[in-house]
C-alpha cells in the first residue's frame, strides 16, 4: 500500500512492505521524500546512503511520478564502461 501527501514542493510517499522474520511476516512502513525541483528522492531504509544503491523504494516512487531518468547523483562513476 503506497499513499502520498503533497506539501508544496515536497511529496512524502508511505510505503507499506511485509517482511519476513523468522517464521512470521511483519509489516514494515517506509517513508520516502520526494523533491519536485530536484528530482532528489530519500527513504528512511537508508540503503542509498549505506551501499550507494536505490532501494525499492525509492524505484517506487520514480515510477509512480513516471520519472524514467534519474539525477546523475544516483549513477555511480564505478558503473561507467570508460572507468
Amino acid at each position: 500500500m503506497t499513499t502520498c501527501i503533497e506539501d508544496g514542493g515536497i511529496s512524502e510517499y508511505t510505503i507499506d512492505e511485509y517482511v519476513k522474520v523468522g517464521e512470521s511476516h511483519q509489516r514494515v512502513t517506509f517513508i520516502v521524500v520526494f523533491k519536485d525541483d530536484t528530482k532528489e528522492v530519500n527513504c528512511n531504509c537508508r540503503l542509498f546512503e549505506f551501499r550507494r544503491i536505490l532501494c525499492k523504494h525509492q524505484i517506487t516512487v520514480f515510477m509512480h511520478r513516471k520519472i524514467d531518468q534519474v539525477s546523475e547523483k544516483y549513477i555511480l562513476r564505478r558503473w561507467d564502461k570508460n572507468v
